[in-house]
């Protein structure tokens, strides 16, 4: 069972927007926090989701944080 399933459980999905905070460092390869053996699954569970909103016409918003340095986090 998820770590999750009890937040899941509790939630209403019924009404309101949703958010997924998706941290790509996660999903890179070349980023000291890439965890594919738990992220590669919830970004299969991300790419479904994205693909029934389109289908549903629900909106999809993209954002990105940008730093300025690599001394501030960035590259």
């Amino acid at each position: 069972m998820s770590e999750f399933q009890d937040i899941v459980d509790k939630s209403d999905f019924s009404t309101g927007p949703g958010l997924i905070d998706c941290v790509k460092a996660y999903h890179d390869p070349k980023s000291p926090l890439y965890a594919p053996e738990r992220f590669d699954i919830a970004l299969a569970s991300i790419l479904r989701l994205i693909q029934k909103c389109r289908e549903t016409g629900t909106p999809v918003v993209y954002s990105s944080v940008i730093f300025e340095s690599p001394s501030a986090g960035g590259k």
